[in-house]
């Protein structure tokens, strides 16, 4: 029979192996909840940022939008939707227009030109005193807002030196009237039609000479970084020795063409009286006024 030492010693053994089979399946199964513990946190997070940046994406594409539909809404809509801020800020403007001599309905006009940009500035943040700073800062600028340069086309320069060649050229053609005793066939060099054609032929002329030297001087004062505008000259400009060579040719047919208004019937080339080339040189003048006035022309052209 077994001793009460040794069944003793069997029952520990048993209680021990016992102990470590239990321990090991326990730490098997901590290891796998941690893992999956650990893939669901990751998952987690890539939804997460997944989420924010679908949200992100979104409220950029809604801003484009929103910033697309600025431009068909109506200046009601656009007023609107300001800010009790922006309100003030337009509020202030008004007044001050008005103030500085706008009538109420000049004002408003001005002022809803500047809404869609308000507007756009407002849903990014940003309100009017921000984006034009005080009101009277910006009606100053209103007020005083330089004027736009007016870019004067080819045939507006060339008519306007015509007109002024006609109103020279009438005066001299007058005065020379005042000393002819009598109209002979070799006057029809100061007739109507002589002069007419004078005037558009020198103007037009001149206005392409101009043109071109002005062109070789604009490239000498180019800017070392503006390559585009550079290049644009080196197409628009001519060698020098063409602009003169073209010039003389151009000089020399009005030449012919003067002389070819002498064979020509009377009726295509009267003769005016001086007191006529006067008169026309007066509606000339006139014509020119007005017409420099029409398109805000102002000062000398060369």
């Amino acid at each position: 029979m077994e001793s009460n030492e040794e069944k003793q010693q069997k029952t520990t053994a048993a209680t021990d192996e016992s102990a470590v089979t239990d321990e090991q399946p326990t730490s098997e199964s901590e290891s796998k909840t941690a893992d999956a513990a650990s893939t669901e946190a990751t998952a987690v997070s890539n939804a997460e940022r997944n989420k924010k940046a679908s949200a992100q994406q979104a409220k950029s594409r809604a801003r484009q939008v929103t910033f697309k539909e600025i431009a068909t809404m109506s200046t009601e809509e656009l007023r609107a939707e300001l800010t009790n801020k922006n309100v003030d800020y337009v509020f202030k403007m008004h007044k001050l227009l008005v103030e500085a001599g706008y009538t109420p309905e000049d004002a408003d006009a001005k002022i809803n030109g500047f809404l869609p940009e308000i507007i756009k500035a407002q849903r990014t943040g940003k309100p009017a005193n921000q984006l034009y700073g005080a009101p009277t800062v910006k009606v100053e600028n209103i007020i005083h807002a330089p004027a736009k340069p007016i870019t004067l086309k080819y045939w507006m320069r060339s008519v306007d030196w015509s007109l002024l060649y006609l109103v020279i050229l009438a005066a001299v053609f007058g005065v020379m009237g005042l000393f002819m005793k009598k109209q002979t066939n070799s006057a029809a060099n100061s007739g109507l039609g002589t002069l007419i054609v004078m005037s558009i032929a020198f103007g037009f002329l001149l206005t392409w000479f101009t043109d071109n030297m002005d062109a070789r001087r604009n490239k000498n004062k180019t800017a070392a970084d503006d390559q585009a505008a550079e290049a644009d000259d080196k197409k628009k400009k001519q060698p020098l020795w063409r602009v003169i060579l073209l010039s003389v040719v151009g000089v020399f047919a009005v030449m012919v063409l003067i002389s070819f208004m002498t064979v020509v019937t009377p009726a295509l080339n009267p003769i005016l009286p001086a007191y006529g080339y006067f008169i026309l040189a007066v509606l000339a003048y006139g014509g020119r006024y007005l017409f420099r006035r029409h398109y805000h022309i102002k000062g000398r052209l060369m």
